[in-house]
């Protein structure tokens, strides 16, 4: 679509970054081919692993919370 996507190696598998995700659609599934294969992911995935990671930082948790909170209102504001 509109968003780039770069990928950087990360121990034996791959990273994929998307560049340029607007506020309002930080809470919509990606979609990617990898391999042949389709990946599904969202943002909001990424944001909900990390908060049940008993190993994530307070600082991390409470970026990722501030993260939702500022997609919660993204998607009010333009909808």
């Amino acid at each position: 679509g509109d968003y780039k996507v770069e990928t950087v190696p990360n121990g034996s598998y791959q990273v994929a970054r998307i560049r340029g995700i607007k506020a309002k659609n930080i809470g919509d599934v990606f979609t990617l081919n990898v391999s042949g294969a389709e990946v599904k992911y969202s943002p909001l995935n990424y944001c909900k692993n990390k908060l049940a990671d008993s190993g994530t930082t307070e600082n991390l948790k409470n970026v990722l919370k501030a993260l939702y909170r500022y997609w919660q209102s993204a998607e009010r504001y333009f909808n």
